[in-house]
């Protein structure tokens, strides 16, 4: 196990004081000693599961010096092993269960990301669709009429200054249905003796 692959939270059974070796310990110890004792191998397991890997009493962590007799009585109620570690098979049936299950989140969470980035990618089926409805079909609806001079300014009826001669063009290409003047409002009532009037023609 490498270093790096430790735990911020140990996963420790509440009922571990009540552990028949623990109850060996402090019944062939003062109480003093065996506090102290129970201390230290406490803090072996904590540092173990923190630096993701068995550590000697030694190394550990510890408020309490690892003495060799504290280690010795570790060893004989089968605590700690020979090397003064945790004994290997109690390690990887406590230690690697957990460690399985933090990795498998850790894959899922992986994968789970790549999904969501791919999906967001990829444009969903009505935004393509609209898409191409766009392009295949421009809304009508955005061509504005126009309005372009067809000659020059020339001066209107009794001799009054005339205005530029405008020829209004529908988006249909078609012309009105009846004649307009240059100002744009219909043929009809005074206009026909106050302004420059022009013919409904088609637009070129």
């Amino acid at each position: 196990m490498s270093r790096l692959e430790g735990f911020a939270i140990a996963d420790v059974d509440v009922n571990v004081l009540s552990d028949l070796k623990l109850r060996r310990l402090r019944a062939s110890l003062d109480e003093a000693e065996a506090n102290a004792t129970t201390l230290l191998y406490l803090a072996v397991v904590l540092s173990s599961w923190r630096d993701g890997e068995r550590l000697a009493a030694i190394e550990a962590l510890s408020p309490v010096a690892a003495t060799p007799d504290r280690i010795a009585i570790l060893q004989v109620v089968g605590l700690l092993d020979r090397d003064g570690l945790l004994p290997e098979h109690v390690w990887e049936g406590w230690f690697r269960p957990a460690w399985d299950r933090r990795e498998s989140k850790r894959a899922g969470g992986v994968e789970g990301n790549k999904r969501r980035w791919s999906a967001k990618a990829r444009p969903s089926p009505t935004e393509s669709a609209s898409d191409t409805a766009t392009e295949s079909h421009p809304d009508s609806d955005s061509v504005s009429p126009s309005l372009r001079p067809s000659s020059p300014a020339s001066p209107g009826r009794h001799g009054r200054p005339g205005k530029e001669t405008v020829v209004v063009s529908r988006p249909n290409g078609h012309a009105p249905a009846a004649p307009f003047c240059a100002c744009g409002a219909p043929n009809e009532g005074p206009h026909r003796s106050t302004c420059t009037l022009i013919p409904a023609t088609s637009t070129p």
